[in-house]
């Protein structure tokens, strides 16, 4: 089973309205997927206004996205808001760090790079 079919398994059992966002109507032609320095996905992808923004760092992705839930104070029970997803490197540690009283929202403006993430990494975690 490839990592798209597992975590569409897992939207459409937990997430089902998110399975349009996955269908040929979203078109993600204006995403790169290209590799860090580390072997990780990354993204860049070209605005309306024509340019170019990485959404990950060039060099190691999953090692600034641990860094930086190292450095947020995750209080218990408390609700974190993460504005931009990515390919899903943060949101994935910041959902480890979550408690049973707590929660993670996770909001991305973008379906295509939804589509991406779903497409490149095992999110079946984070999506469970």
């Amino acid at each position: 089973m490839t990592i798209f079919e597992k975590n569409v398994e897992v939207l459409n059992r937990n997430y089902p309205e998110l399975l349009p966002f996955l269908g040929e109507e979203v078109s993600t032609d204006h995403i790169e997927v290209l590799r860090a320095e580390s072997g990780a996905v990354r993204l860049m992808v070209t605005t309306r206004e024509g340019d170019t923004v990485a959404v990950h760092n060039a060099d190691d992705p999953v090692t600034v996205a641990e860094e930086t839930a190292e450095n947020m104070d995750v209080e218990s029970g408390g609700v974190l808001v993460l504005l931009g997803m990515g390919v899903g490197y943060l949101a994935k540690v910041l959902a480890a760090k979550v408690d049973e009283g707590g929660g993670l929202i996770v909001y991305e403006a973008d379906p295509a790079i939804f589509k991406v993430a779903v497409q490149h990494l095992d999110l079946t975690d984070l999506l469970s």
